[in-house]
């Protein structure tokens, strides 16, 4: 397999300073490199950077450019940060690259680079990815032993579109050495006995992986090779758990819908969330195809795991599955679960983030519905809500959960801890930046701002403050301008948190679709695609941050 061939590079010539005396927060004491070692920042799944001791409101407007960083093939994952010596932004690619480059410098030759190769999927568009279809989630690196883990995908040919494998790759993360590698399989029996084996031709692993408890979680969506309706591939919602000292041995498997098909696992690029004991995902719809028009037709509760919210509790090898969904009656014919079930209006576009202090847990939807979960019980602690205005309900609707035009909730929510309450951060398509305030007493959410500006794509956002000084408290987004397709016109935006106002921006040639800024160390960090330009990653900073 060519993936993963380490390139010997050196730390080459920079025209950025690396003067390290020339970067200082407002203390005088040079800007901490925190490690950000997973998508949205941590196994919650905040997206919040709580150690960020020199970008505030105060100090964005003077934030420029200051390199470009070049990859193969187009960006789906977040970058990641490893603090060391030297410090490393670690970024993945769907050429199969991964490559690490060092802050202080900002070097464009990579400190060490593995890939790229030519046997993804071969040169031809397949829901919005260009080329080739290498690795399309974001790695996770272990903190304890600084293991990086990511899955990769190469066909037995730069011309085929089956024969293609997912692997997934052990790698030091400091050195780039590569460690391991196991191709990923997996079976299950439905309820009749029948074996059913994993097939990598018609699964995409979409969510970024999971590092938890010494395991390794990865999960899979539908991911046909070619542009095919999705109701027409027979795959299912995987997680596996891999355990991270023996990725040879057998993993523990959790499917959405053993005895269907559907209920992918996707979470617009979002990780599974964990917090030191269970695992949390959202599963989409399932694809049973009715033989009667009409929600109706549809079952009215779960056959599997389909449109819900899922807890897996891992033991003994095995692992159980505790599922939260909506079934409140809507309309004459069927109720909420139906209608998001016949509409593809699914659950897991969203990811979900644990909110710090509780039990709770947060997630959006595709038909811009709001769902707080009590983690332990996987009971709603409050009725859904839909608190996005800028696009007016259908006739005769009381919910987005038909047609195109709802309020998608792509992307994991931000949550930012306060001292007395949390706030979520949320930004859907066709609508503007929410802001739902989150009292833990009461365990409700309820809208506290909006920002004026809308986006047809919604944003991906990052949030960063300094410990507990709420005025240094920035919120990040990466916008797409006309449209949500990849490489379309973008924006790179700071956000006020309390107001929503828009407090800086600069412009991005190329999006990079669903990717949330990485922000550290006093600098941000944005993905770009053009078919001209191919991918790069932007990076700004200030001067009182060293720029």
């Amino acid at each position: 397999m060519a993936f993963l061939t380490l390139s010997a590079c050196s730390p080459g010539s920079s025209t950025v300073r690396s003067d390290a005396s020339t970067r200082f927060d407002s203390s005088g004491k040079p800007p901490a490199v925190v490690s950000v070692l997973t998508q949205h920042n941590d196994n919650a799944r905040t997206g919040a950077n709580t150690a960020e001791t020199c970008l505030s409101p105060s100090t964005v407007s003077s934030l420029t450019q200051r390199a470009q960083l070049h990859l193969d093939g187009q960006v789906y994952a977040q970058p990641l940060v490893l603090a060391g010596s030297p410090s490393l932004l670690i970024v993945a690619s769907t050429a199969n690259e991964i490559a690490a480059f060092d802050i202080g410098t900002l070097s464009t030759t990579p400190v060490w680079q593995l890939g790229p190769d030519t046997l993804g999927t071969p040169g031809n568009v397949i829901r919005g990815v260009v080329g080739p279809l290498g690795i399309l989630s974001t790695p996770a690196i272990d903190p304890a032993t600084q293991h990086l883990y990511a899955v990769a995908r190469s066909c037995a040919s730069a011309t085929t579109i089956d024969a293609c494998p997912w692997t997934l790759h052990v790698v030091d993360a400091p050195s780039g050495k590569h460690l391991d590698s196991v191709v990923i399989a997996a079976s299950f029996h439905d309820s009749k006995g029948g074996l059913h084996a994993f097939d990598p031709d018609v699964q995409w692993n979409r969510p970024g992986l999971l590092v938890q408890n010494g395991q390794v979680v990865v999960g899979f969506e539908v991911g046909q090779n070619a542009n095919q309706p999705e109701n027409t591939q027979p795959y299912h919602g995987w997680a596996m758990s891999y355990d991270a000292a023996n990725i040879h041995a057998a993993p523990a498997t959790f499917v959405t819908m053993p005895d269907g098909y559907g209920a992918g696992i996707w979470q617009g690029g979002g990780g599974p969330a964990g917090d030191g004991t269970a695992v949390y995902l959202n599963t989409a719809n399932s694809i049973t195809m009715p033989t009667l028009p009409g929600p109706s037709s549809f079952a009215a509760t779960p056959s599997g795991h389909e449109n819900s919210i899922v807890r897996l509790d891992y033991a003994d090898g095995g692992v159980s599955a505790t599922s939260y969904f909506d079934n409140r009656p809507y309309h004459s014919d069927g109720n909420v679960f139906q209608y998001t079930n016949y509409y593809d209006e699914e659950i897991s576009s969203s990811g979900l983030a644990l909110i710090p202090g509780s039990n709770d847990l947060v997630a959006g939807s595709k038909p811009g519905i709001m769902y707080l979960v009590d983690r332990t019980t996987m009971q709603q602690t409050q009725t859904p809500i839909s608190p996005f205005t800028a696009t007016a309900l259908p006739p005769g609707q009381t919910l987005f959960v038909s047609g195109s035009s709802s309020p998608a909730v792509v992307g994991t929510p931000v949550v930012w801890s306060r001292a007395t309450d949390s706030v979520v951060f949320v930004w859907p398509y066709s609508d503007h930046l929410t802001s739902l305030q989150y009292q833990p007493g009461a365990h409700t959410l309820g809208v506290l701002a909006q920002s004026a500006d809308a986006s047809s794509a919604g944003g991906m956002l990052s949030l960063s403050v300094n410990g507990t000084q709420a005025d240094s408290a920035v919120v990040w987004a990466n916008v797409a301008i006309h449209g949500g397709n990849v490489g379309v016109a973008a924006e790179i935006r700071a956000y006020d948190p309390t107001a929503l106002t828009v407090i800086w921006r600069a412009p991005l040639p190329g999006y990079a679709k669903w990717v949330c800024p990485t922000v550290s160390g006093g600098r941000v960090y944005v993905p770009t695609w053009t078919p001209a330009t191919g991918s790069e990653v932007y990076v700004f900073t200030t001067p009182s941050c060293g720029g």
